[in-house]
């Protein structure tokens, strides 16, 4: 009895033995992906070019045992689930044909921001009559439009005029974009910094606390080893929160508020408070110059027992009718006195 059990387990071991290397085979023979390229096994395909609307692409000849008598091209949007499916279906219909000797293609007419399934069979005759076979597949991408949905994310004002401020700007993630080129220009339109990011959003570190800023962002997608660029995005600008010097409630009970001036601010917003934190505010006043006297709030005149919060946001318009504004979260306390 003992003896059947174990001839019965060595036959399941068997069994499995013989499953496990025929799955073993099948990946083997079957193309590898590694993120988001194909590692082939016998052959090499990779992106050479891309516009918006096409993608280039090489691969390398066939050496082997047959001769080729054409090579014929498949492709299908690779956020399908059956995406290898398709192109291959559409390469063995022989809908797309190039002569033996050509080993580059573009196509054309596809959509922007897209991945795309590429496969590539060539063709061969045998006793049966035309064949094809695989030959090699690469995924290859087109360039997004330009970027849009700019936000200033997150900035920093320094405790004196000689500290370096920053800002860090965000945008719309671009899904298949490999990278973004951010640069940054002056207020008046000279580059002062380049740099490329993996991710969709960028900081510059080197900001003046009273400055304003232009900054514009391309995406691009790397081409074995090529980057090709979007078009440049529209400008961004950035104008950096004044800061205020003085806030005193004079003897009239009014609260004269006094800031910064910011290099390309075309106006400030005064916001004052009496609750604290990000509640409760209120705009006062729009004015053009770096001063503004309060007489009231709420209808009422200031007390010099009462704690207020004050905030001035610069604003920038550009064109006629798109504004700009500065952050917000620098709140001066005015504490009873």
């Amino acid at each position: 009895m003992y003896e059947m059990e174990e001839k019965r387990k060595m036959k399941r071991i068997k069994r499995l033995i013989a499953m496990f290397m025929v799955a073993f085979t099948i990946v083997a023979l079957v193309p590898a992906v590694s993120g988001n390229k194909k590692v082939e096994a016998a052959a090499s395909a990779y992106q050479t070019s891309a516009t918006t609307t096409s993608v280039t692409f090489k691969w390398v000849k066939y050496t082997g045992s047959r001769t080729v008598t054409a090579y014929y091209i498949g492709y299908a949007d690779a956020e399908l689930d059956n995406s290898s499916s398709i192109a291959m279906d559409m390469a063995r219909s022989k809908k797309i044909s190039v002569s033996a000797t050509t080993t580059a293609y573009t196509l054309k007419n596809l959509k922007a921001g897209k991945k795309y399934d590429i496969v590539v069979f060539y063709g061969y005759n045998d006793s049966y009559g035309a064949q094809t076979g695989y030959h090699y597949s690469c995924y290859c991408k087109t360039l997004y439009n330009k970027v849009t949905g700019f936000n200033l994310s997150d900035y920093y004002l320094p405790a004196s005029e000689t500290g370096k401020a920053s800002f860090k700007v965000e945008w719309l993630e671009k899904k298949y974009a490999d990278g973004y080129q951010f640069v940054v220009y002056s207020n008046g339109g000279t580059q002062i910094a380049s740099k490329f990011c993996p991710y969709n959003y960028a900081s510059f570190d080197e900001a003046k606390y009273n400055a304003s800023y232009r900054v514009r962002v391309r995406s691009y997608i790397d081409c074995n080893g090529t980057k090709k660029y979007s078009a440049w995005s529209s400008y961004y600008y950035i104008v950096m929160q004044p800061k205020i010097t003085s806030a005193v409630i004079n003897s009239k009970g009014a609260l004269a508020i006094k800031w910064d001036k910011v290099t390309g601010a075309d106006s400030y917003e005064v916001y004052i408070s009496t609750e604290g934190g990000r509640l409760g505010f209120k705009k006062v006043a729009t004015v053009t110059g770096t001063a503004k006297t309060v007489a009231t709030f709420n209808s009422k005149k200031f007390s010099k027992t009462g704690t207020y919060y004050v905030v001035v946001r610069a604003v920038k318009k550009v064109g006629s009718t798109l504004k700009y504004y500065s952050g917000s979260d620098y709140v001066l306390k005015v504490s009873p006195y």
